[in-house]
């Protein structure tokens, strides 16, 4: 069940916010004993600077709306419109987000994006029909579908990387209302899904990938110096390393001048390193950070799939 609920020329003393008239809402509903999935409000400013607030919110089952609108009236003394016109919930939000930036939602609310609205002529006539707003609007434009660009467009802004999770947002929307992107999904198939995936972020490192390649190693090298450390080795590798360096008599110093000699002049006659040890002394770990940043893929697995991922890398060990 979707209501969209007007306070029109807020009385700011009563309702200073959108998180207020939110709040005011959501506990009148509870108070009544029903239970909202979720919500989303906006601000909006006359042209004489009175303020009035739109909120839409989805409950999780048929409610009559009477008696919160009693509630908010004695409880907080503000005055709503109540409407059920709205096919899904996803149109609902498509009227609240339209005008306002601050627009405020729900803790967890689905991604529903800015895309152009995907309800049904069916279901979006049937409400109209069922409200006696036929008559009074033009009739329905065909929506636009969604290309490969929008959807390699959302790609980016949601960093989705596999199709798994583009699948799971266009079944999410889907069940908001919001089938464009679902509808994209089922009809272009899965190669082109993966081919706009695939697309979307060579758009979008090109750039960035141009640079680098223009930069010489140690040039790369240095553009790391500052960034904070990969997850879980909390500022640790440096202290370990010379550790193992320390443990197996490996000067430092040395070790560190060969890496270096490597990377200015690159591979060549006596100046190739080769490390060498028994299983687990820190053979992989004490080239981890290289291998992160020149992206390179070393240590094939021993199995049916060991060079899996290696077409991504940039170059080999």
């Amino acid at each position: 069940m979707v209501y969209l609920i007007t306070y029109s020329q807020a009385d700011e003393t009563l309702c200073a916010s959108r998180e207020n008239f939110a709040e005011q809402v959501r506990s009148s509903f509870e108070s009544a004993g029903a239970h909202i999935i979720q919500w989303v409000c906006c601000q909006q400013t006359h042209q004489d600077g009175g303020k009035h607030y739109h909120i839409a919110v989805k409950l999780d089952r048929p409610r009559r709306w009477l008696r919160v609108k009693s509630l908010l009236e004695n409880q907080h003394g503000i005055v709503v419109h109540f409407s059920s016109t709205h096919a899904n919930y996803y149109t609902a939000w498509q009227y609240v987000v339209k005008e306002d930036a601050g627009v405020l939602q729900s803790p967890g609310h689905p991604d529903l994006g800015a895309s152009p609205p995907a309800t049904t002529s069916a279901s979006t006539s049937r409400v109209l029909q069922a409200s006696g707003e036929r008559s009074a609007r033009a009739p329905l434009k065909k929506r636009k579908r969604l290309s490969a660009f929008d959807v390699s467009q959302m790609v980016v802004q949601r960093n989705i990387k596999t199709r798994t999770e583009l699948l799971a947002l266009a079944e999410m929307q889907k069940r908001e209302g919001k089938t464009d992107l679902a509808e994209f999904v089922v009809n272009r198939g899965q190669k082109c899904v993966a081919e706009a995936i695939e697309v979307a972020w060579e758009l979008h490192d090109a750039e960035s990938k141009l640079e680098r390649g223009k930069k010489s190693r140690p040039e790369i090298l240095d553009s790391f110096k500052g960034q904070p450390c990969v997850p879980g080795c909390n500022g640790l590798w440096s202290t370990i390393a010379e550790d193992i360096l320390r443990r197996n008599d490996i000067p430092a110093g040395t070790f560190k001048r060969a890496v270096v000699d490597v990377l200015e002049k690159g591979r060549g006659k006596y100046r190739n390193i080769f490390i060498t040890g028994p299983a687990n002394c820190g053979k992989t770990f004490i080239l981890a950070p290289l291998t992160q940043i020149f992206k390179v893929f070393s240590n094939p697995a021993s199995t049916s799939f060991a060079w899996v991922g290696a077409e991504k890398l940039k170059s080999f060990s």
